[in-house]
C-alpha cells in the first residue's frame, strides 16, 4: 500500500472513530496519532512517548473496530516501536481534524494554532447556518460591542467550532494586540482542576480573566461540576465587566440545560442565541465540491456527490466523513469514484437511506450552478451589467467584480482555464488564472472581500434551489 493509501485509509478510519467517540477529550488523542505501515492484517500507528501506555489501553480497540468497519475485512491497529520511522507523506488528509493539534500532556490549548481551513470564506453556507454565520462575523469584526456573548446553539458537526475557530483567526488578523483563547469547556474544567491540585489557581485565573476574546466550545459539559460552573461564572462576569468577548457553543439552548446554575444559564442567554441546524441537501452537495476542489480529488461520476449528499443528512462533519469513506474506498480497491459506488460504500452505513435520487422526496432537486449563473449573481450584488463584466472596461470596482466572477466559476463549475477565458470575453487563460489567484489573496487579508463572496455564495445557494438570479443572454445554455 502506498503513502498516499494509507493516509486516505487512516483518515477514514480516524472519522469512524471520532462518530464512535463523540467530540471529548479523547478527540485530542486522536489527532497526535500517525500511520506508519500495514501488512494487510495489522495497522501500525505511532503515538507520543508519553501518551503511549494510555492510548494503547484505551484507544487500540476503537480503533482496530473502526479499521475493520472501514477496510471491509480484520484489521488490528497496534502502536508501532518509538523508533519506527514516521510516514513520507504523514497524516490527516481528507479533511479531519480536532480543536487542538495537541494531546492534553502538550502545550495548553491557548498555544495550539486554530485550524486554518476553519475560516469564515471556507464556511459553506446555506439556509440552516446563515444566520449564525452573520452573527459570527459581526462579532468578530466588532468584539466585545455587539451580541455579547454570542451562544452559538445546535446538533453536533454542523460547523459550529468552525464559526468559533473563524472568530478566533478573524480577531488575531484584523485586530492587532487583540488577547484570544479558544477552549472546550472540558479542557477549561481540566486545567481548573489541575490547578486547584497544584496550587496555581491564580496563574489560572490570569490566563482565563486577561483576555480580550474568549471562545468556549460545549459548554454543556460544565453541567453538574459545581466547582468548575462556579469559576466559570465568575471568569465570565470578569471578563464582561472588562469588555471582553465571550463567544460560546452547545448543543442544547440555556434554558435547557437544567443541570446547570441558574445563574449561568441567565448569563449565557443574556446576549444572542444563534441557532446551527443540519444543512439541506444543496448546503451538503455544496459542502462535498468545496472538499474535492480543495483536495484535487478526481470524480469519474459527479452523480456520486450527490448520492452521498442524499445518503447524509446529519451534519457537516458526518458528510465530510462519508467523502473520506468512499474516496478511500476507491483507492484502496483501484476503482472509479461513481455513484454505484458510493451507494455500495454508503448502504450499509447509513441502511435507511434512498438507493437512487428519485427515492427522496423531501430534498430539491438541485440545479447546477453555470458560468451565467455567476455572471447573474455578481451583476447583482455589484449593480453593474453582464456586458460590463465581459467587456474591456476595466475600472477599480468592475475589475474587482470580474475577477471574483472567474474565482466563482472556476469554483463552482470547475471548467477549464481556457474555457472560461472563452466564456469571459474571449481572454487569455493566463489572464483567469491570475484573476483566480489574486482573488484567493485577496480573501485572505480583505474583509470586505469576504463579504463580497459571502454576499455571491448566498444567491448561488439560491440558483440550487431554483431561485436566484436568472441565467440570461446568449451563453445561458453554454453550460447548462
Amino acid at each position: 500500500m502506498t503513502h498516499s493509501d494509507l493516509d486516505r485509509a487512516w483518515a477514514a478510519i480516524i472519522e469512524d472513530a471520532r462518530r464512535q467517540i463523540g467530540d471529548g477529550a479523547w478527540d485530542s488523542w486522536l489527532a497526535v496519532l500517525r500511520p506508519v505501515s500495514t501488512d494487510g492484517h495489522q495497522l501500525w500507528v505511532q503515538a507520543p512517548s508519553h501518551a503511549r501506555t494510555w492510548i494503547e489501553a484505551r484507544l487500540t480497540p476503537l480503533l482496530s473496530a473502526s479499521a475493520t468497519r472501514v477496510m471491509r475485512r480484520p484489521l488490528q491497529v497496534v502502536l508501532a516501536p518509538d523508533e519506527a520511522p514516521r510516514p513520507t507523506a504523514p497524516g490527516r488528509t481528507g479533511g479531519w481534524s480536532a480543536a487542538g493539534d495537541q494531546a492534553p500532556a502538550e502545550p495548553p490549548p491557548a498555544e495550539r494554532p486554530f485550524t486554518p481551513r476553519f475560516r469564515f470564506e471556507e464556511f459553506v453556507l446555506g439556509p440552516s447556518n446563515r444566520f449564525a454565520h452573520a452573527a459570527a462575523l459581526t462579532v468578530a469584526e466588532n468584539p466585545g460591542i455587539t451580541y455579547n456573548p454570542l451562544f452559538l446553539h445546535g446538533p453536533p458537526g454542523t460547523g459550529k467550532t468552525h464559526l468559533l475557530h473563524a472568530i478566533g483567526q478573524y480577531a488575531r488578523q484584523h485586530h492587532e494586540g487583540m488577547r484570544v483563547r479558544y477552549c472546550t469547556a472540558e479542557t477549561f474544567t481540566t486545567e481548573f482542576t489541575g490547578a486547584l491540585r497544584t496550587k496555581g489557581i491564580a496563574a489560572f485565573k490570569e490566563r482565563y480573566r486577561e483576555l480580550d476574546l474568549l471562545l468556549v466550545d460545549d459548554v454543556q459539559f460544565l453541567m453538574g461540576k459545581k466547582k468548575t460552573e462556579e469559576e466559570f461564572f465568575h471568569t465570565f462576569n470578569a471578563l464582561q465587566e472588562a469588555g471582553a468577548q465571550l463567544v460560546l457553543t452547545a448543543d442544547r439552548v440555556p434554558p435547557e440545560m437544567g443541570d446547570l446554575e441558574q445563574r449561568l444559564r441567565d448569563r449565557f442567554a443574556s446576549g444572542l442565541a444563534a441557532e446551527v441546524e443540519p444543512p439541506d441537501v444543496a448546503t451538503r452537495l455544496m459542502v462535498l465540491r468545496k472538499r474535492i476542489t480543495g483536495q484535487a480529488i478526481e470524480l469519474a461520476d459527479p452523480g456520486a456527490l450527490e448520492e452521498i449528499a442524499r445518503h447524509v443528512s446529519t451534519s457537516v462533519r458526518a458528510v465530510e466523513a462519508a467523502l473520506v469513506r468512499v474516496v478511500a474506498y476507491a483507492s484502496l480497491t483501484d476503482r472509479p469514484l461513481t455513484a454505484s459506488l458510493a451507494r455500495e460504500v454508503l448502504g450499509s452505513l447509513y441502511p435507511g437511506r434512498p438507493r437512487t435520487p428519485g427515492q427522496r422526496t423531501d430534498d430539491p432537486v438541485l440545479a447546477p450552478v453555470t458560468v451565467p449563473h455567476v455572471l447573474a449573481a455578481i451583476a447583482e450584488t455589484f449593480d453593474v451589467s453582464q456586458d460590463d463584466l465581459l467587456s474591456k472596461r476595466n475600472d477599480r470596482r468592475l475589475s474587482w467584480a470580474r475577477k471574483l466572477a472567474m474565482y466563482l466559476a472556476r469554483e463552482e463549475t470547475g471548467a477549464s482555464y481556457p474555457s472560461l477565458g472563452r466564456d469571459f470575453g474571449g481572454r487569455n487563460h493566463t489572464t483567469v488564472m491570475t484573476a483566480c489567484r489574486s482573488v484567493k489573496e485577496r480573501i485572505d487579508r480583505d474583509p470586505s472581500a469576504q463579504v463580497d463572496l459571502t454576499r455571491v455564495r448566498s444567491l448561488l445557494l439560491d440558483v440550487r434551489a431554483g431561485e436566484g438570479p436568472a441565467a440570461d443572454g446568449p451563453q445561458a445554455d453554454r453550460h447548462g
